[in-house]
């Protein structure tokens, strides 16, 4: 499903390959040429630090298969487990502060690494980890985020 009637660049989580093959069956039918899939944490398309990240980048019905670990470039590790909606509040809050040392910083440089360059907002996977970390510590994301909650 996807709630935008324009061009748009879907991206999907799944637990098991063959949901894959299904939302590849069903996105066609929609009519969507170009989605990503992620064997994503839980389901989500959050990229998993501590096994291969697989990922399907689909245009029309051409497929680029991509296998990225987070080791590969220093970002490995457990997976940080969610205890409760304030502890997450306040981890969130603390990364949005520039704050490196958070138990999550390295997952959202992974993520955000991954999807500014998978989608073309930077040239390599290193430049996009590398524009995360300077936005986080310029506080961009937060003032960004302030914007949104203000309008």
């Amino acid at each position: 499903w996807c709630p935008y009637a324009g061009e748009a660049h879907l991206i999907a989580g799944y637990v098991h390959p063959p949901t894959e093959a299904m939302m590849q069956e069903a996105l066609a039918l929609r009519g969507l040429q170009r989605y990503t899939t992620v064997k994503g944490l839980e389901g989500s398309c959050d990229l998993p630090r501590d096994r291969t990240a697989i990922i399907g980048a689909w245009r029309g019905t051409e497929l680029e298969r991509i296998l990225l670990n987070a080791r590969d470039v220093g970002l490995g590790g457990t997976e940080v487990p969610y205890t409760t909606l304030e502890d997450w509040t306040e981890t969130v809050q603390q990364i949005l502060n520039g704050r490196t040392e958070s138990s999550l910083y390295a997952a959202v440089l992974w993520n955000c690494g991954f999807y500014l360059w998978h989608l073309g907002f930077a040239e390599t996977f290193a430049a996009g980890i590398d524009k995360t970390k300077a936005v986080l510590g310029q506080h961009q994301v937060l003032a960004h985020l302030q914007a949104l909650q203000r309008n």
